[in-house]
């Protein structure tokens, strides 16, 4: 079932399930009230601006296209699905826990921004660009955290950041506990010598990521290992 909406859709407390795809449009707000209740997305396409006042759980795809999604509660906004940002367009988390949980993944070439006092959990996936068909630069302002089981997954097909290989760029500081995946586009293939800046801090970056994934570069050295 699919749900359009252009005006003021305001949910009161309780949950609300939405089992199909649920897209707004680019005047529309979409407002959810209540301490204990929430929304429980499984496709939700963003064309708003939207303010979430109650616990948000993506649990299919939340895709940020053409205008910023902002998340402000005191309760807790998790993603156990899919979060796109798209270029040049920032999903905003304040108050509450955002936790990407492990089976959630957070990808694409915009600006994900924790800094308003949001804690920021993440346990699954984060992927810069769209994977296997965009090359893309994901920012993050203030704090990324990798658990020891989260993935960053980056994919090559050149030297330059940004735009021949994925890019992940912190406006703050990161704790670097996970693992790193890498996945060669279009028959690239590196050479020796060849470096990849596929994280940047302005502050203080800590840990390292394990290499758990790479088809063609078993002799590489990898700072993290």
């Amino acid at each position: 079932m699919s749900s359009h909406h252009e005006g003021t859709v305001t949910e009161n407390p309780g949950t609300s399930a939405f089992t199909g795809s649920f897209t707004t449009g680019a005047s529309s707000l979409l407002r959810i009230n209540g301490s204990t209740g929430g929304a429980k997305l499984n496709a939700f396409v963003n064309n708003g601006t939207h303010a979430f006042t109650g616990d948000l759980d993506n649990q299919g795809s939340l895709e940020i296209v053409s205008r910023p999604l902002n998340v402000r509660s005191t309760n807790d906004f998790l993603n156990s699905g899919f979060i796109n940002v798209g270029s040049g367009l920032t999903l905003t988390t304040s108050g509450g826990a955002f936790t990407n949980t492990i089976t959630g993944t957070i990808e694409g070439a915009g600006t994900v921004d924790v800094s308003s006092g949001a804690q920021f959990i993440n346990l699954g996936t984060v992927g810069p660009g769209d994977a296997g068909t965009l090359i893309g630069r994901l920012t993050f302002v203030d704090f990324l955290p990798f658990d020891a089981q989260s993935d960053l997954n980056v994919e090559p097909d050149g030297l330059i950041p940004g735009s021949e290989h994925d890019q992940v760029v912190v406006s703050g500081s990161a704790t670097l506990n996970g693992a790193l995946s890498l996945a060669f586009l279009g028959g690239y293939t590196p050479q020796d010598g060849d470096t990849f800046t596929i994280l940047t801090c302005s502050g203080t970056c800590t840990g390292s990521l394990r290499l758990r994934i790479c088809q063609i570069c078993p002799a590489w050295v990898w700072p993290g290992s």
